[in-house]
């Protein structure tokens, strides 16, 4: 469902998601144009919450670091 489609409330939170994102960089690409420079930054940003996420379940588990 395209994003457009989306009440105004919706498709600003969707602009923050990882699969938004990575969908945006693939588009630019496939489209000919060049990734945008804040679907990176978002995509990292994502990447270290669920970085940190892992960190926290592996340690709640009862494993030391």
């Amino acid at each position: 469902m395209p994003v457009s489609a989306f009440p105004p409330w919706l498709s600003a939170i969707s602009a923050w998601t990882p699969t938004n994102r990575y969908a945006d960089l693939s588009w630019q690409v496939v489209f000919g144009g060049t990734p945008r420079p804040s679907s990176a930054v978002i995509l990292l940003g994502w990447l270290a919450v669920f970085c940190c996420y892992a960190v926290y379940g592996y340690r709640r588990a009862g494993h030391s670091a």
